[in-house]
């Protein structure tokens, strides 16, 4: 589960690395996997093949909106399958 102030991983070719969870867009207070968040970006991957600011998609400290798509909590789907991965991770969505 991810709540508000939850750092994640960006897991798309946006560009960025880290991001924060500041809004949940749903009537829950806790996210889980699928559910749309609004994140603000905390780092961009640095590489200096990207030199113009066009070729990127995000820039540090923008506000976008991402889809869940990792957690570390445990999950449990139909058939009493719990599956559990290491980090919280979003993909955003619209680029």
């Amino acid at each position: 589960m991810v709540f508000v102030q939850t750092l994640l991983k960006i897991i798309d070719n946006t560009g960025g690395f880290y991001a924060k969870c500041i809004g949940i867009l749903s009537n829950s207070k806790r996210a889980r996997p699928g559910t749309e968040i609004v994140v603000s970006i905390k780092s961009i991957i640095l590489n200096k093949k990207i030199t113009h600011r066009r070729k990127r998609k995000v820039l540090k400290g923008t506000v976008r909106r991402a889809v869940l798509v990792r957690t570390g909590w445990p999950t449990k789907r139909w058939g009493n399958v719990v599956f559990q991965c290491n980090s919280n991770a979003a993909a955003i969505v619209g680029m």
